[in-house]
């Protein structure tokens, strides 16, 4: 008769997840793994960026990705069969190879359209753009033999990809594009534990090249918030979002009004504060009862180090305050600057003006010479 089943953790896995609020704590034992993680997220690590930024819909859309990565032909594409890709004709072939024209969720919608079905159309991807980056000054060529690593691990067997290094900015980061189906039509599916794995994974390939790397998350590094998609971040950025504008207006209000910001968002913010904190403390004492009392010290300076955490409302707040001291820095000095002009233009005018007046006497002067001569 059997009994339930249950998983054994690996000596080289994360038996847990240090600071998770939805799992259990520490518990009775901690893993090299664990150790090694917590102390690159006490000690700040340099964190991976694992992203996908969009994709193809078809052919063409891959064409126009991969002449974006590969700076119309400056940059040289790597394949995954490890041929460099240069010309606009070699894009071509490689586009060609791939086969997007058979991915067979190209046509789910006109197959909706002719059984008449009311499924709302949507755009099918034939290919993702996934970037893998790390923060300045990480060597570039050895982000670039990581991605390598990582592209060879996790799609070389089953999906075509074609992958381009930037360092034209000051993170040095890989443009990874990936066919959306293998060669059995199985999908690649992507989701928040994907990505996760694929961030302990590409910071694991920089570790083995000396590189100091982690793949932990925001809430465990003491970020309390989300972050805004990349879209919502653009049109804020550019004040083009109207929800941002009516947030601002409301915040600017209760500002003006008051002079501070009471957002009832903020018991849930402590709470979870100190929830994260307890449970950083937790592991603590598990360390310092394992005997690794240096590591146990670091942690609980680590959390007593982290900031106060503010809600949407109260950063907003903090940057409308700061914005309106440099604007009325910026202000200021343009006030000045008007100034000088105004004043250096009226020296300007004075100074035609006495010059026309000089003219004026000159003129009655030879007037006045010509009029003695004829009278003579």
């Amino acid at each position: 008769m059997g009994g339930p089943s249950f998983k054994v953790a690996r000596e080289d896995t994360p038996y847990f997840t240090p600071l998770s609020l939805g799992r259990k704590g520490p518990g009775q034992r901690v893993t090299i793994a664990d150790v090694a993680q917590i102390s690159r997220i006490v000690r700040g690590a340099p964190e991976v960026m694992v992203k996908v930024t969009g994709g193809g819909s078809g052919p063409a859309g891959v064409m126009a990705s991969l002449r974006y990565v590969g700076r119309e032909g400056e940059l040289p594409i790597e394949t995954d069969t490890g041929d460099p890709v240069l010309s606009g004709a070699q894009q071509r072939d490689l586009v060609k190879s791939w086969n997007l024209d058979l991915v067979r969720g190209r046509y789910r919608d006109r197959e909706n359209i002719r059984l008449g079905t009311d499924r709302k159309p949507r755009t099918t991807r034939v290919a993702y753009n996934i970037v893998l980056g790390m923060p300045a000054p990480t060597p570039p060529k050895a982000v670039q033999a990581a991605a390598r690593q990582f592209a060879r691990e996790q799609f070389g067997a089953t999906h075509r990809y074609a992958m381009v290094l930037h360092t034209d900015q000051a993170h040095p980061h890989v443009h990874l594009i990936v066919k959306a189906e293998d060669e059995h039509g199985q999908r690649l599916r992507i989701d928040k534990a994907k990505l996760r794995a694929w961030r302990e994974r590409f910071a694991e390939a920089l570790r083995d090249r000396g590189i100091e790397a982690n793949a932990s998350t925001r809430f465990e590094r003491g970020h309390h918030g989300r972050r805004l998609n990349t879209k919502t971040l653009r049109a804020t950025q550019h004040r083009r979002s109207d929800t941002w504008v009516a947030k601002v207006r409301s915040v600017r209000a209760e500002l003006t009004a008051s002079g501070d910001i009471l957002d009832p968002g903020r018991p849930v913010l402590e709470a979870s504060r100190d929830a994260l904190h307890a449970q950083w403390l937790k592991t603590a004492a598990t360390l310092e009862a394992r005997g690794k009392k240096a590591l146990a010290q670091a942690v609980k300076t680590f959390v007593h180090s982290r900031p106060e955490p503010l809600t949407g409302r109260e950063q907003l707040a903090e940057r409308i305050t700061v914005a309106d001291e440099a604007f009325l820095a910026r202000a200021q000095e343009q006030q000045q600057r008007e100034i000088r002009e105004r004043e250096i233009e009226r020296e300007r005018v004075l100074e035609r003006e006495r010059e026309r007046e000089r003219e004026r006497v000159l003129e009655r002067r030879r007037t006045r010479d010509r009029n003695q001569e004829l009278t003579r």
